[in-house]
């Protein structure tokens, strides 16, 4: 992750910090998220060969994703955040609400999966995939845990 850091600095990017060795950076730029998923995933592409989906929020983008789950009290073991690239359709949205997910609860919201595991998220055949597929939109996938030590040192990035 250094040498990923070192390469967005080197584009314009600054106060780069990363979390986790998962792909989760923080910057500061005056760019749209739309421009900076685009130019950090065409660095990533040009730079290291992968061609990654990036996503992009800003702090209160993700302190809303995590103000509007519907569950309480989430934790880091069940409850999960896939952010979604697009609003799905409306037929997606509604094909979506109908299906059993039990014994997990999973809910869409706007642009974000919300969900729930009664089992091991790696056991549930509802993961990002999943969600991929059936709402054809892009996802990535974060758990309770890791997107509250996000907002909090975006927060702290802030001031």
């Amino acid at each position: 992750m250094a040498e990923f850091r070192k390469l967005l600095e080197q584009n314009k990017f600054s106060d780069v910090r990363t979390y986790i060795a998962s792909g989760n950076v923080l910057l500061r730029t005056s760019l749209e998220a739309r421009e900076v998923e685009k130019k950090v995933r065409a660095l990533i592409k040009k730079n290291f060969g992968g061609d990654l989906d990036t996503f992009a929020l800003t702090p209160d983008e993700l302190a809303r994703v995590l103000k509007e789950s519907p569950f309480k009290k989430p934790d880091g073991k069940t409850h999960y955040y896939t952010l979604l690239s697009d609003m799905p359709s409306a037929s997606a949205q509604k094909a979506f609400s109908v299906i059993d997910f039990s014994p997990d609860k999973i809910v869409l919201k706007k642009k974000v999966v919300y969900a729930e595991y009664r089992t091991l998220i790696s056991e549930s055949k509802f993961n990002n995939n999943y969600f991929e597929k059936k709402l054809s939109v892009r996802g990535t996938t974060r758990n309770f845990n890791t997107m509250s030590k996000l907002l909090e040192i975006a927060r702290e990035m802030v001031g």
